[in-house]
C-alpha cells in the first residue's frame, strides 16, 4: 500500500511536469467548449486530434480503472452500512446474492447514485463541481475525525499497535489535521472572483446538508432499532447480537452459541500454527 502511493506520487510528478511546460495560455483553456481543458493541451502540445485523443486515452482508461475500484469499495461499504441497519431499504441493500457472491443491490445503488450525480453535470456545472468538492471535504473528515479522537485521547488505543509512529505520533497526527482543516477550507472557497450565483462553490452548503441529513438518519434508526440487545461473548469479548429481538441483522448471522465460537477459534489457532511451521520450513530451505 505504501509503495503504491510512492509510485503512483512518482510516476504523476513524471505525467504533469511535460503538461506544466507546454501549458498554452489560461485565457485558451477557459475558452473550451466542453469546460474540460486537457484535450486542447494534448492537442496543441501533440499538433494533432489523434495525437491528443491517445494521450487522453490514457487518462480515459485510468478512470476506467478507478472507477470500478471506487464502485466496488461503494457497493461493499453499502452492503456493511446497510447490515447495521445505517441505510433505508436494509432488507435488500445488506444482502448479498448466493449466486454472484457480491453485495448486488448495495452494488445497484451505488451504480444509480453515481449515474445521477453525472447527470447534475448537464444541468449546472457549479453544482456538479459543488458535489465532487463535497466527496473530498467528507472523505477529509473521515481521515481526520478518527485521528482527532486518537490525539484527544492520548493516542493510548494505538501505543501498542505494529504501525504506531512511535514518539512522532502527535507531531504527524497534528500536521495531518491541520492539512485537512486547511483543504477543507480551501475546498470551500470560489473558484473565482467576484463570486456570481454561477461561479459560486456550494460545497459547504452540500456538505451541512449532508450532515443534517446524515444526523437525523442515525437519530431515527437508533429510535426504530433501539431494542438491539448487545452480548459480550465471556470467551473473547466478542459482541454478540441478540437476532430474536433485532430486525437489522437478519442477513448477518453472528455466532450465539459457545460452542461455534469455541470451534472457530481452534480453525484460527490451526492455521496460525500451518502459517508458523510454513515459515519455519523456509527459512531452513533458504538456510540450505
Amino acid at each position: 500500500m505504501v509503495l503504491s502511493v510512492a509510485a503512483a506520487g512518482i510516476t504523476g510528478v513524471i505525467y504533469l511536469l511535460p503538461i506544466l511546460f507546454v501549458l498554452p495560455e489560461v485565457s485558451y483553456l477557459l475558452a473550451a467548449t466542453n469546460g474540460q481543458p486537457i484535450g486542447l493541451v494534448f492537442k496543441q502540445a501533440t499538433g494533432s486530434a489523434g495525437g491528443g485523443f491517445g494521450l487522453l486515452f490514457l487518462i480515459l482508461g485510468i478512470m476506467f480503472f478507478a472507477g470500478i475500484g471506487a464502485l466496488t469499495a461503494s457497493s461493499r461499504c453499502t452492503y456493511a452500512f446497510a447490515r447495521d441497519g445505517g441505510v433505508p431499504g436494509s432488507r435488500w441493500f445488506g444482502t448479498t446474492n448466493k449466486q454472484l457472491g457480491i453485495p448486488f443491490w448495495g452494488l445497484v445503488l451505488s451504480t444509480v447514485v453515481c449515474s445521477l450525480l453525472g447527470l447534475i453535470y448537464f444541468g449546472s456545472t457549479a453544482a456538479f463541481g459543488s458535489f465532487t468538492g463535497v466527496a473530498t471535504i467528507c472523505l477529509s473528515c473521515g481521515y481526520g475525525l478518527p485521528i482527532l479522537v486518537s490525539v484527544l485521547r492520548g493516542r493510548k488505543l494505538v501505543k501498542h499497535s505494529t504501525f504506531s509512529l512511535g514518539k512522532f505520533g502527535f507531531v504527524i497526527n497534528g500536521i495531518c489535521l491541520v492539512w485537512i482543516a486547511l483543504a477543507i477550507v480551501l475546498f470551500c472557497m470560489p473558484v473565482a472572483i467576484p463570486v456570481t450565483p454561477s461561479s459560486m462553490n456550494y460545497a459547504s452548503v452540500v456538505f451541512a446538508g449532508c450532515v443534517v441529513n446524515t444526523s437525523l438518519q442515525n437519530i431515527s434508526i437508533g429510535l426504530t432499532n433501539r431494542d438491539i440487545v448487545l452480548l459480550q461473548s465471556p470467551l473473547d469479548g466478542t459482541l454478540l447480537v441478540d437476532e430474536s429481538t433485532s430486525p437489522v441483522r437478519q442477513s448477518f448471522r453472528m455466532p450465539t452459541q459457545q460452542s461455534e465460537v469455541k470451534q472457530s477459534s481452534r480453525t484460527m489457532r490451526s492455521i496460525l500454527v500451518m502459517i508458523r511451521h510454513m515459515r519455519i520450513f523456509k527459512r531452513r530451505c533458504e538456510s540450505c
